[in-house]
């Protein structure tokens, strides 16, 4: 899962993202730009929809303006609204997701239904340096994880991060990441390094 950062800043950052997966596309993408007004997360939902027809695009936090752009669903912060509300408010096949920041919050979230859990910090990021989870956070799990739920681990997700991981890929769907694509000269080559964990 390819999440935006500083890509969304400028039209022309945002269409050399979405221009990178040109030969390989992640699953999903998500736009999250929190300090951009409704009118531009909106317009980035549409190019995005727009420019990976093969990708399910998610809006952060703004069920709303994922589905006035045709998304596919929307990723709800720990704090934010609860995932059984949304679902009453959307149309069936609409992906209710939810970052979780706790092994407990994450088994709270797929329990109420959630289709895509993310948990983090994994690593520390520059915006999230101190107390990252660590892989270990997956022990804590446990495998008893419901099918339903897709769990995607984000923060600090590069590289060496996804070796890091490998022990344990039978415990996660996939891996969500900012850096890994943004900071990639070809940001489809990261798609086929996170599929390969």
């Amino acid at each position: 899962m390819c999440v935006t950062g500083k890509s969304a800043a400028t039209d022309a950052d945002f269409d050399r993202l979405i221009g990178g997966f040109r030969d390989d596309a992640p699953d999903y993408f998500e736009v999250r730009d929190k300090e951009a007004s409704d009118r531009r997360v909106l317009d980035l939902l549409r190019r995005a929809v727009a420019g990976l027809p093969r990708t399910r695009v998610l809006a952060n936090s703004r069920f709303d303006l994922a589905l006035s752009a045709g998304a596919a669903g929307v990723i709800l912060p720990e704090e934010g609204l609860p995932v059984e509300p949304v679902r009453r408010e959307t149309p069936r096949g609409f992906l209710v997701g939810k970052s979780t920041h706790s092994a407990d919050a994450a088994r709270a979230a797929a329990a109420r239904g959630a289709d895509l859990v993310l948990l983090g910090p994994i690593f520390s990021t520059p915006s999230k340096p101190a107390s990252p989870l660590t892989p270990s956070v997956l022990d804590e799990i446990g495998e008893a994880w419901p099918e339903e739920a897709e769990l995607f681990l984000i923060g600090g997700i590069d590289r060496k991060g996804i070796g890091a991981l490998r022990s344990r890929a039978d415990r996660f769907a996939g891996v969500a990441a900012i850096r890994l694509f943004e900071d990639s000269g070809d940001p489809g080559a990261a798609v086929r390094e996170a599929r390969n964990r």
